[in-house]
């Protein structure tokens, strides 16, 4: 599908929900001035949250270090990309705000993927990075799956961390993408920053060895020619995932015009639209004067009814 002929879509708030719409777009007041928005990051967190606030008739720029490149894969490019509640398989997330936040911010996005895979056809398919992050290295391997080696696997499988085990490496992630290829992983290793593991790498080694284990015949995948091995740095936080305004006035006694989406670690795509919808929410009491609070203090659950996913609907998107 090339971009010209993809189906139209735009965001709108309807209440404390961030909703997708399938059309155009509704027009913006030309008469009405439009106030600009720096959005720090390129990742998928910063772009679901420039594309909330445009759709909101902001005037929006992006800042990077790095933008998604073919040969050269920032994080977003290669990760996981797997709804799933909690964000656990390879996120480390424990924090109780985090936590109390995660549903409502991880529903918001299942219900736009899931308008969105409805619509698509299915063979194809603002401060980002904050003080206390430290990455959670993590990699993934690209077999072919088509099934000539071994039986084609078509669902998602993962086994999540589990902290009370005191294992650092017990994580299963195995997804299937479109193109017909498998990933196998994963790593989420606390403050190591260079990408330089390998095939042969122990860590990837044993990563392999618990893919093989829990699907028979993945012993004798072939690697993808063009990328056998992809890895990437999450940024994670010490803490809860942090959704809020600067809390620090400026020198001059003013309230601060930053607001924060940062720390998801290996929940991104889970929580991209969520955390996209509280931003829209943060900025709009900004432009209301509104005094700002603690992300401790806010709400954590604005919907009496929070709808319950059927966990086989878990899909990579």
């Amino acid at each position: 599908m090339s971009i010209a002929s993809a189906p139209d879509f735009f965001l709108t708030r309807h209440g404390d929900e961030l909703v997708l719409h399938h059309g155009q777009p509704i027009p913006v007041n030309p008469a009405i001035p439009k106030k600009r928005v720096l959005v720090v990051g390129g990742g998928v967190t910063g772009f679901t949250t420039a594309w909330a606030l445009l759709d909101t008739g902001y005037d929006v720029t992006i800042i990077a270090e790095r933008w998604a490149d073919p040969k050269n894969r920032i994080t977003s490019q290669i990760a996981g990309a797997l709804w799933e509640w909690p964000p656990a398989v390879c996120g480390k997330h424990t924090d109780v705000v985090s936590l109390h936040n995660a549903k409502r911010w991880c529903m918001t996005s299942y219900r736009i993927f899931d308008k969105l895979q409805a619509t698509m056809p299915a063979d194809e398919y603002f401060d980002t990075a904050g003080p206390s992050v430290y990455p959670l290295r993590g990699a993934l391997i690209r077999v072919v799956n088509d099934g000539t080696r071994f039986p084609k696997v078509t669902e998602a499988l993962a086994v999540t961390h589990d902290d009370t085990r005191g294992e650092d490496e017990d994580i299963v992630f195995i997804v299937p993408r479109n193109d017909d290829t498998l990933i196998l992983g994963g790593l989420a290793q606390p403050n190591e920053y260079a990408l330089d593991l390998a095939l042969d790498s122990p860590e990837v080694v044993r990563m392999r060895q618990r893919c093989n284990n829990f699907v028979p015949g993945l012993e004798y995948a072939e690697y993808d020619a063009d990328a056998p091995l992809v890895q990437g740095l999450r940024p994670f936080r010490g803490s809860n995932v942090r959704v809020e305004r600067e809390l620090r006035r400026k020198a001059d006694g003013s309230v601060s015009r930053i607001v924060h989406s940062y720390g998801q670690g290996g929940a991104g795509f889970s929580l991209s639209f969520g955390c996209a919808n509280d931003v829209l929410e943060l900025i709009e009491e900004l432009e209301r004067e509104v005094v700002p609070s603690p992300m401790s203090r806010r709400r954590v659950c604005r919907r009496k009814d929070l709808a319950e996913v059927d966990m086989s609907a878990c899909a990579s998107l």
